[in-house]
């Protein structure tokens, strides 16, 4: 992952991980706020589905797979956001939010 001007630029196996994990087409660029805003969007979902998930009565074996692939989803978004702000720390820039 690169950062110029503003922007990410995924390499291909980021973004094949990516899209696969978040079940969607991924870009190789964005505006890197849009980029970091978006996936904090997606861990806020997919917490809200755990403790959605804890209140069913489903079977434990079950809910337990559905809580550890969110947990894992929640983590590899948390690995790209670390992953986008390293890159534009060494162009010497910073991810502003809005």
């Amino acid at each position: 992952m690169k950062y110029r001007d503003g922007s990410l630029f995924l390499g291909e196996d980021e973004v094949r991980l990516l899209s696969l994990v978040t079940m969607s087409n991924v870009e190789t660029t964005y505006p890197a706020a849009k980029y970091i805003t978006g996936l904090n969007e997606i861990q806020t979902e997919a917490e809200e589905h755990i403790q959605n998930i804890v209140l069913q009565k489903k079977p434990e074996r079950r809910r337990s797979l559905q809580t550890d692939m969110l947990k894992q989803l929640i983590s590899t978004c948390e690995m790209f956001k670390g992953r986008g702000y390293a890159s534009a720390q060494e162009a010497g820039c910073s991810i502003q939010l809005h």
